[in-house]
């Protein structure tokens, strides 16, 4: 029974479960910024859609960040539905082996009002926040002087960074637990190396696969 709503990716529901934010090309035409599955597009921006007057009256997503200098994607909720988490890289940056140094995690009014708060700021790629249930927390993936993704995880307002995981294979995609005690991802496991389910406690002292391979 599935029902299109727009073109974009990403996509995360709000607390209130009405409306959608999801990354989208702001002109309808741009292109991929590389060939990964759900890659943003060259002048992608954030928006936000209320589901219902959407597929009843047509009215179309909102753009809530509009700036043709950044690439936005990666958008997540707060808890609270107040604020909208996401991340944003210089639309010039286009390195060759996909590692956007200029990717940091910012945040902003989920009604669009006021001016976007950079949460982090360093010279090392970070994507795909997720808020804590509490939401006094936000979970990432972060360079972390390495060629590969870690799991990393901060207070909602950017202070208390810390990283959580370190191996030689990628962790990708942090999501909490309900209870805010552990944070899932996947990892690169077993030979051949495919992506399997891990979590990781919030202090990183302890870490588990969810589901061995076969």
């Amino acid at each position: 029974d599935q029902t299109f709503l727009a073109r974009g990716g990403s996509p995360s529901w709000s607390p209130d479960s009405k409306h959608i934010a999801f990354h989208a090309s702001a002109s309808g035409t741009g292109q991929p910024i590389n060939n990964t599955v759900g890659a943003a597009t060259d002048d992608s921006d954030i928006f936000v859609a209320n589901v219902d007057d959407l597929l009843e009256n047509g009215t179309p997503p909102r753009n809530l960040t509009n700036d043709p200098a950044y690439v936005d994607d990666d958008p997540d909720w707060s808890r609270d539905g107040k604020s909208i988490v996401y991340t944003s890289h210089d639309v010039d940056d286009r390195p060759a082996n996909l590692d956007y140094t200029t990717a940091e995690v910012f945040v902003r009014a989920a009604d669009g009002t006021g001016t976007p708060i950079r949460l982090t700021d360093n010279a090392e790629e970070e994507r795909a926040p997720d808020w804590s249930h509490q939401g006094d927390r936000i979970s990432y993936m972060c360079r972390a002087d390495s060629p590969r993704f870690e799991i990393c995880v901060m207070a909602a307002d950017g202070s208390n960074q810390r990283q959580l995981t370190d191996n030689e294979v990628a962790d990708l995609t942090p999501a909490w637990s309900p209870t805010d005690d552990r944070i899932f991802f996947h990892r690169p496991t077993g030979t051949p190396a495919r992506n399997q389910l891990w979590w990781v406690t919030v202090d990183g002292a302890t870490e588990q696969i969810l589901v061995p391979p076969n």
